[in-house]
């Protein structure tokens, strides 16, 4: 399973507010605070700012079914609160997805 690295801060889901507008004042402190942090709930980093996201689209080696099985180790109530995110991501991540 994997872990955050040490000098990475962790947050969790609860740490993130449901509605769009307090959500996205959030997402926009931790792009000056804390541009990368450890979500344990999807095992997973969550990047904030723009020019490591588009890094990452590009990097061949990443998938949409590696972001998609994140999902997986969330409970329903969790899946249910994300289902537009979950959407996206699979719409989104779509045109990385490799043959091999």
């Amino acid at each position: 399973m994997a872990t955050a690295q040490a000098d990475v801060p962790t947050r969790t889901l609860a740490d993130f507010p449901t509605e769009p507008g307090p959500l996205l004042h959030v997402l926009h402190e931790l792009q000056d605070s804390a541009p990368i942090v450890w979500l344990p709930e999807f095992h997973g980093y969550l990047f904030t700012r723009r020019a490591d996201v588009t890094a990452l689209l590009r990097d061949r080696r990443l998938d949409a079914s590696i972001a998609e099985q994140s999902f997986t180790v969330l409970s329903s109530d969790q899946r249910a609160q994300l289902a537009q995110l979950m959407r996206c991501v699979s719409l989104w991540m779509g045109h990385t997805t490799t043959d091999g």
